[in-house]
């Protein structure tokens, strides 16, 4: 009887080691299938946050990748006034979009992406103030209206540009790859290359009040009218710190600049080509230009480096060298109660008359 006792323990016992073993194994397999489902939706939260709008509650910061310009604008839409879109991804005009519209107050950050306007189309038109655009390449806009600004259009106050590049814009009609409207707007740190326009400004036209363009650089760009890179007519205009390197048009083959109380400071002119003021045309009330230089620049008429056609002009603090026209090699001066000083001139050549400095203007 003891011998069936013991075989009757040692059968419950192994029965009992059979089942806690099973459970045992259901729990890990449970255990496992859990994880696996956490982390599986894990990464489908970072694929969406990575791939498609998201706005960041903490920062308000939008991320933005699709390609086309209605995507964009899409994204442009969904944002709040002051948030920040940041692309990821390039965009390009694809048939059946129109302009990408601005209308609020947001930044656009572009990562150093390109917008590619495919000779079809304007890409910004923009009428929202304090607006900011910034790391961006502006390529092959053409507007094909009589409207400005193939590249930009903007209308908004309080303009922010910077860091930006625009190569290969056409303005077809009236001219200017970036059309600035509006008052107190800024362009810092941005290059212009192989733009040109038909009419006025083969870069940019600057159009508003109280503008300040700083740290560009202006290379290969036309105009077949005014200021092969920049025509500017908004009254007290600020421009500092650029360069000018082979611009041409028919007046001012760099800069033609006709708003009142205008002042052009530290900027240097390399040549740059006109049929009257090879790197500048002033026609500008009270303008003021100090400490340029004026290099190797040519004018088939007046004035190889700066045709100065307006009243009360000041000239000061500027070096010209290797200049040439048929009148004035680097400066023709036509307008009334004009002042230069401090300035030198080296190899300057005329045609005709005045070899550095022909003056017309009255006392």
């Amino acid at each position: 009887m003891f011998k069936n006792f013991s075989k009757i323990l040692i059968f419950l016992l192994f029965f009992v080691f059979l089942t806690v073993s099973t459970v045992s194994a259901e729990d890990n397999v449970t255990g496992d299938i859990g994880l696996n489902e956490e982390n599986s939706n894990y990464l489908e939260i970072q694929d969406i946050d990575n791939s498609v709008l998201g706005n960041s509650e903490s920062n308000n910061t939008l991320k933005a990748s699709s390609s086309t310009f209605k995507d964009l604008q899409n994204i442009i839409n969904n944002a709040h006034i002051g948030d920040t879109i940041t692309l990821n991804k390039d965009y390009t005009y694809t048939t059946g979009d129109s302009p990408i519209f601005i209308g609020k107050s947001i930044t656009i950050d572009g990562k150093n992406h390109i917008i590619d306007g495919k000779l079809a189309t304007r890409i910004l038109k923009i009428d929202g103030k304090h607006v900011t655009i910034k790391n961006i390449k502006f390529i092959n806009a053409k507007n094909t209206d009589t409207d400005w600004g193939s590249a930009i259009d903007w209308y908004g106050d309080y303009a922010n540009l910077q860091y930006c590049s625009f190569n290969n814009n056409q303005g077809t009609k009236l001219g200017g790859v970036v059309y600035l409207h509006g008052t107190n707007g800024k362009i810092s740190h941005c290059y212009f290359n192989n733009n040109k326009a038909n009419n006025y400004g083969g870069a940019v036209r600057w159009g508003g009040d109280n503008g300040f363009l700083s740290g560009c650089s202006f290379n290969n760009n036309t105009a077949r009218g005014y200021g092969g890179a920049v025509y500017w007519y908004g009254a007290n205009g600020f421009l500092s710190g650029c360069s000018f390197n082979n611009n041409t048009a028919y007046y001012g083959g760099a800069v033609h600049w006709h708003g009142a109380n205008g002042f052009l400071s530290g900027c240097s002119f390399n040549n740059n080509t006109a049929e009257h003021g090879g790197a500048v045309y002033w026609t500008g009330n009270n303008g003021k230009l100090n400490g340029c230089s004026f290099n190797n620049n040519t004018a088939r008429g007046y004035g190889g480096a700066v045709y100065w056609a307006w009243n009360n002009g000041k000239l000061n603090g500027c070096s010209f060298n290797n200049n040439h026209a048929d009148y004035g090699g680097a400066v023709s001066w036509y307008g009334d109660n004009g002042f230069l000083s401090g300035c030198s001139f080296n190899n300057n050549t005329a045609q005709e008359d005045g070899g550095a400095v022909r003056w017309w203007g009255g006392g």
